[in-house]
């Protein structure tokens, strides 16, 4: 998140939403953000990098990687699909609807926050993004 938070403005934000999303998959989302600026380019290059860096975990066995939920991790997803995923897809559209305006990297980060299949309790923290607003970005 403080890579998100420090570099997502600045001319690497590609990279640091890759390197962010390598990690866990829902800072790729901030890409839309880009491209709701119509910042094609860097929300391609979001994307690209994020393939790069994941892609060669597909070359291990991952028969062993649990993917349960372990107890306290709860979410919408948990309480029913029915109710995660237009949730989900409505704050996904809302970033791209604020992508232009001074909420664009707090929408960014409640889209992320919103579209986890599940949740802990430090993953607030990436309403913290919404910070990363600097004096270039539009207002």
């Amino acid at each position: 998140v403080l890579a998100l938070l420090w570099g997502v403005e600045r001319r690497t934000g590609p990279l640091w939403i890759a390197l962010a999303a390598s990690l866990k998959a829902v800072p790729v989302l901030l890409a839309i953000v880009y491209a709701g600026r119509g910042e094609w380019r860097r929300a391609a290059l979001s994307a690209g990098l994020t393939v790069m860096l994941v892609a060669p975990a597909f070359l291990f066995d991952l028969a062993g990687y649990s993917t349960a939920a372990g107890p306290r991790q709860e979410s919408l997803a948990g309480v029913s699909p029915f109710l995660f995923v237009p949730v989900a897809a409505a704050a996904i559209a809302a970033s791209w609807l604020l992508a232009r305006t001074r909420f664009a990297w707090l929408a960014g980060g409640l889209a992320m926050l919103l579209s986890l299949p599940r949740y802990l309790d430090y993953q607030i923290g990436f309403l913290l993004v919404g910070l990363a607003r600097r004096s270039r970005s539009p207002r």
